[in-house]
C-alpha cells in the first residue's frame, strides 16, 4: 500500500525538480535572521534553530539563492555530551561578546 502511494506521488518527477531545501552554494552571502529559538531535537538534545532569508549573494552564480529561506540547526549537546562549538561560532560571526552572555541567559540573547 505505502509503495503505491510513493509511486503515485513521485510519478513524473526527477532529481532536478524542487530544490527549496538544497544547501547554499560555496560563496559569501548576506542574510536576514527571521527567527531563532532554543529547542530540543527528537533525542532531547538542546540546539539553536535559526531561520534566515538570503538577501544578497556576492557571486553571480549564486544569485538563485537570493530570497530563499535557509535553516541552521546548531547543537549545544549531543551523544558525546555538551559541546556548544557550533552555537559559539554563530554568535561570534554575529559579533556578539560571548563572555558577556552567561550560558543560562542564552535564550534571552537569542531572542534579542
Amino acid at each position: 500500500m505505502a509503495n503505491n502511494d510513493y509511486k503515485s506521488r513521485l510519478a513524473g518527477k526527477n532529481w532536478q525538480d524542487g530544490g527549496d531545501f538544497e544547501n547554499l552554494g560555496d560563496g559569501s552571502y548576506i542574510a536576514k535572521i527571521d527567527k531563532a529559538e532554543l529547542k530540543t531535537n527528537k533525542d532531547d538534545y538542546l540546539r539553536l534553530q535559526v531561520q534566515l532569508t538570503v538577501t544578497q549573494a556576492n557571486e553571480p552564480e549564486n544569485e538563485r539563492y537570493v530570497n530563499r529561506k535557509h535553516f541552521l540547526f546548531l547543537q549545544f549537546e549531543g551523544q558525546n555530551g555538551f559541546n556548544p562549538f557550533q552555537v559559539k561560532k554563530f554568535f561570534e560571526a554575529l559579533g556578539l561578546d560571548l563572555d558577556a552572555i552567561p550560558m543560562e541567559d542564552c535564550a534571552e540573547a537569542v531572542n534579542e
